[in-house]
């Protein structure tokens, strides 16, 4: 049962026996029919997940909790009119839908603003990224700490953010990019930041945020002719608009069959599971698109992602020999690139010197205005005018560039706040990756700039959009993505939709791929693995395999502890980390990841590898951390640190089909060898065992003929 289900279970018992408060083990009784510890833990994590429903009273073994029907009435009023007995809600139309996407995006203002409240992002260090910089741009590294939940950070790249210093005015600025692998931020400000600052928090300017996403959204929905729209219906069926045909022979059939459609039709959602060539088809269709004369803005959710488009396009558009395009400034990275080889393809930038210019000025006179105390209220407001001046200037090069480019290439984010430069004369079409992670408000929002055609790709078996929101509005719109809201995983290829799927993967032994393949993707994958992969697979333990699984039980020291808000095992983590080390001494030019669900796990065991190895070049290969900060990247080895014992309940990330979504991560980020370092009795006797099945499911099929124990295998490595 999800964890929503549960939570309308309990209000139906509530409702069943009103006016009463009750303790855990009595409301089990009533929802779940036994009070027993169990099912009491049950009710215990639900409440305490949607605890902003509830109402505690009493202390210790007294409390005793009863709902707050106002706030449930509020949010989740489709489920409390059924309940009360009220008139079912009408059909969705389509204001309402735009309405209660706008409403969702209040609920997560409010909810990441609380959640902010309790847990700051608290900066342990920055510093000027001079490196980075082009004069006058003032780019920051920033080294953050956070006990927000495990993996979530609430600030998309481009959004808009204010550093808080102790004692001194905020400075706003703008999101680059985060890496929660190593919680390190790069952030553009506006003014500089003074060394001898002591206490800094990152905070994102929520209403700015919110305004332009919201902003976005209701002009989509003034457009009532565009083909956004019909991304509103759940039985969306798409239609022929053009008669491009795909000539390349750099695709296999299966891409070569998702970029044909995607070029002929108004509306397509392409499948692309790991390793099948997914922006690299995405890549072949924009320099189509763009052969036959239409404007393409390609858009993703983070900078990194945007700049693997960029790159894949360019040498689509190298392959078919338009590299004219490039040359004359006609292909726009707008924004701030994170790949070097982005970086540094000047073409992709051609406002580059001029805008620099205006920068440093603004910069200068900036500086002078808050240096310069003692300036009348003439001089102050000439320099006010000036830097005003500036920004108009700046704002009209990017604007002109949009303008005249066949292909942009930004962030969703930065679509929503500067949407006004994307206008005129418009895009013929929109493309979107990684869609499993954007909400429909988003989707919507940057979709509706598309004139013709709209082409959404990704893997609704990886990670979801992340929101912290939990009321019945925000479910609908925000925690679902595309996929899921058409219940993509039901439908057959011969439904209606257009729902390519590349089926090819090229980056996996097929030991790894055959983990994910049956229960992820209806065995429909394909291997064609380059032969590096057999190398790492040589490794131990079970040389030529590349899936394996090291067995730890009670007695080799391993045990799970919960944190304040995360949990580790010291056990595993020692394991981990020894185990990185051996094959790092084994073969040196292994790139290695570690990857655990839980931050605290991640800093105990990058404590453990610096105890074991104090070479700096071997621990510079070896990469840690959670599963969210592994999307979209890849490793010859993984060693992954399950954690979960049979000792302590399944953690909350390994349930339901967010944890399905996280397993799947883990897995298909491996090209080589993988390992899981794991008690599988956890995942058959462990409270909530149940809610994790697909993981049970694989350790119980994939590892039955490759499974050691540690015990066994510490006597291999000596």
């Amino acid at each position: 049962m999800a964890d929503l289900d549960i939570f309308h279970t309990i209000l139906r018992a509530f409702h069943d026996h009103p006016g009463k408060e009750y303790a855990f083990n009595q409301i089990a009784y009533f929802a779940l029919r036994k009070g027993n510890p169990k099912n009491a833990g049950i009710v215990g994590r639900t409440i305490f997940q949607y605890q902003q429903y509830f109402r505690k009273s009493g202390f210790g073994k007294g409390v005793k909790w009863s709902p707050n029907w106002e706030r449930i009435a509020r949010d989740h009023s489709e489920f409390y009119q059924k309940l009360t007995g009220k008139p079912p809600v009408k059909a969705e139309s389509r204001d309402q839908s735009y309405k209660e996407m706008m409403a969702a995006l209040d609920d997560e203002k409010r909810a990441v603003k609380e959640e902010l409240r309790k847990y700051p992002i608290n900066i342990v260090d920055i510093k000027r990224a001079h490196e980075l910089e082009d004069p006058g741009d003032i780019i920051y590294y920033l080294i953050y700490f956070t006990d927000l939940e495990d993996c979530y950070f609430p600030i998309p790249d481009g959004a808009p953010i204010r550093i808080l210093l102790n004692n001194r005015p905020p400075i706003n600025g703008t999101l680059l990019s985060n890496d929660s692998l190593k919680s390190t931020a790069v952030v553009l400000l506006e003014d500089v930041v003074f060394r001898e600052t002591s206490k800094a928090i990152l905070e994102p300017r929520l209403e700015e945020l919110v305004l332009a996403v919201r902003s976005s959204v209701e002009q989509a929905c003034n457009d009532t002719n565009g083909k956004h729209n019909l991304l509103l219906n759940q039985d969306l069926a798409s239609s022929k608009v053009s008669s491009i045909s795909i000539s390349s022979d750099h695709l296999d059939d299966y891409q070569k069959e998702a970029a044909s459609i995607a070029c002929t039709h108004d509306i397509t959602l392409i499948w692309g599971p790991p390793g099948t060539g997914k922006t690299y088809t995405l890549g072949e269709t924009i320099a189509h698109w763009v052969k036959e004369g239409h404007r393409v803005l390609a858009l993703s959710i983070a900078n990194v992602a945007v700049d693997q488009i960029c790159l894949k396009t360019k040498e689509a558009l190298q392959r078919h020999e338009m590299v004219s395009l490039l040359d004359q400034g006609r292909i726009l990275r707008l924004g701030h690139a994170r790949d070097i080889d982005v970086v540094r393809e000047r073409r992709f930038f051609p406002d580059k010197e001029k805008a620099q210019v205006i920068r440093k000025d603004l910069e200068r006179w900036m500086s002078y205005l808050k240096k310069e105390k003692s300036l009348d209220s003439n001089e102050r407001a000439k320099i006010n005018l000036n830097i005003k001046k500036l920004r108009d200037e700046l704002k009209e090069i990017t604007q002109q560039y949009v303008k005249n480019a066949k292909a942009v290439f930004t962030t969703m984010m930065q679509a929503c706040m500067t949407r006004s430069i994307f206008l005129e004369p418009g895009f013929d079409v929109v493309v979107a990756d990684e869609a499993s992670m954007i909400s429909m408000p988003h989707l919507i929002a940057t979709t509706s700039l598309a004139k013709n055609q709209i082409l959404i790709a990704g893997d609704f078996r990886q990670l979801g959009p992340i929101a912290i929101s939990q009321s019945e509005k925000s479910h609908r719109w925000l925690h679902k993505d595309i996929f899921e809201r058409m219940n993509m995983a039901s439908y057959k290829e011969h439904k209606p939709i257009t729902f390519p799927m590349l089926k090819t993967q090229r980056r996996m032994h097929p030991d790894i791929s055959k983990c994910v393949n049956k229960v992820f993707y209806g065995g429909k994958l394909q291997d064609d693995p380059p032969d590096s992969v057999k190398r790492t697979s040589l490794l131990q333990p079970f040389p030529g395999k590349g899936a394996t699984l090291v067995e730890v039980f009670p007695s080799d020291e391993c045990c799970v502890e919960q944190t304040q808000s995360s949990r580790i095992n010291k056990g595993t983590a020692d394991i981990s980390a020894r185990l990185a080390v051996a094959y790092i001494r084994e073969i040196a030019d292994l790139q290695i990841a570690i990857i655990t669900p839980y931050r605290a796990q991640c800093r105990l065991i990058q404590k453990k590898l610096k105890e074991r190895c104090l070479d700096k070049k071997i621990l510079e290969k070896i990469t840690v951390g959670t599963i969210h900060a592994f999307q979209g990247s890849e490793r010859d080895v993984v060693i992954w640190d399950v954690v979960e014992m049979r000792n302590y309940r399944i953690g909350r990330l390994y349930r339901g089909s967010d944890g399905d979504r996280l397993s799947n991560v883990a897995i298909t980020r491996t090209k080589g060898k993988l390992v899981l370092i794991c008690d599988p009795e956890a995942f058959v006797s462990a409270p909530s065992h149940e809610s994790a099945w697909r993981i049970k499911v694989i350790i119980a099929s994939r590892f039955r003929d490759t499974t050691i124990s540690w015990s066994r295998l510490e006597k291999k490595l000596g």
